[in-house]
């Protein structure tokens, strides 16, 4: 619909200044008029009614049109796949963009692959499975392995310049927008040279890098059903049947899934406690704090939802 059909449509059914609001969602990126998160944010400033009814209208008119969020990344982008939460869900919102898994050997590869042959069945995923690099032998007990998505990055680069990372609202020394734009840096100088004949120039996109888990399971469950998260991804890191409950990859997913009312099986219930334990404020930076303020609310929220006993 052009903005005088949007005018007209609405004109049937809502006044004159609702109406003329109605075009406005045009000016913005997609992912933000043609979106219920869209329609949520535009509602904390009295603008519910006309961005909802510019999806509505769009919906109704255009053929097989997708309220997602295409547009966010290059279509000949490769995304970092993990069979994880995270990944799974932005894959999805993304358009299933192609991606690469890379098998590095680790404790957690068994139960990741399960998913991704699911995924890949179940979806006609093009989802490539890389074996070229093995990092089992430097996995610290906790699942760490340091530098590891500075060795996704490089192998990515080469299947596509465009990069596409499941980075949340988190940090880590390897996952975070600092370290990204330095690896994307890095990776633009030692992967130019005519005399070496290549020039690789990655740009590396994190589309959802401001969204918490919990947001992120809650854009998935506005689209599609719950039982996707729970059949489809895996988040611990002890790669055993049942997830172990005591990882950082348990509580993360445990927070989200308990602010969503989703309730899955652990071998130990992820404990809070237990996760401030491994707070030091050593590893604080300044530059995060809109993060954690972020994190806080919802670990917050959690506080609130968490349950006395395991449901299963």
């Amino acid at each position: 619909m052009n903005w005088i059909q949007h005018y007209k449509t609405s004109r049937k059914t809502e006044g004159r200044l609702v109406s003329l609001l109605t075009p406005l969602p045009d000016l913005f990126p997609r992912h933000i008029h043609n979106t219920l998160e869209g329609i949520e944010f535009m509602s904390k400033f009295g603008l519910g009614k006309p961005w909802e009814l510019h999806y509505k209208q769009d919906k109704a008119s255009h053929d097989q049109y997708q309220y997602d969020y295409f547009d966010l990344v290059p279509t000949t982008s490769v995304m970092l796949f993990s069979g994880g939460l995270d990944s799974f869900i932005i894959w999805r919102l993304l358009g299933q963009p192609k991606a690469v898994y890379f098998a590095i050997g680790h404790k957690a590869q068994e139960q990741e692959l399960n998913r991704i042959e699911k995924i890949r069945h179940d979806f006609n995923g093009d989802i490539t499975i890389d074996y070229s690099i093995k990092l089992k032998r430097y996995e610290f007990r906790n699942g760490y392995i340091p530098y590891r998505n500075l060795f996704f990055l490089m192998l990515a680069s080469l299947y596509s310049k465009y990069v596409v990372i499941s980075q949340i609202a988190e940090y880590a020394p390897d996952k975070n927008l600092g370290f990204y734009r330095h690896a994307e840096n890095l990776l633009a100088e030692i992967g130019t040279g005519r005399f070496q004949g290549i020039n690789i120039r990655p740009k590396i996109y994190a589309p959802f890098a401001n969204v918490t888990k919990t947001k992120l399971v809650r854009m998935y469950l506005r689209r599609w059903s719950f039982e996707d998260l729970t059949k489809y991804t895996v988040s611990c890191y002890a790669g055993e049947q049942v997830a172990c409950g005591c990882c950082n990859g348990c509580f993360q997913r445990y927070v989200a899934m308990t602010n969503n009312n989703i309730w899955e099986e652990y071998a130990t219930i992820p404990s809070y406690e237990d996760f401030k334990k491994k707070l030091d404020w050593h590893d604080f930076k300044f530059s995060q704090i809109p993060m954690y303020i972020k994190r806080w609310k919802e670990l917050q929220e959690f506080r609130q939802r968490e349950p006395t006993q395991k449901i299963k």
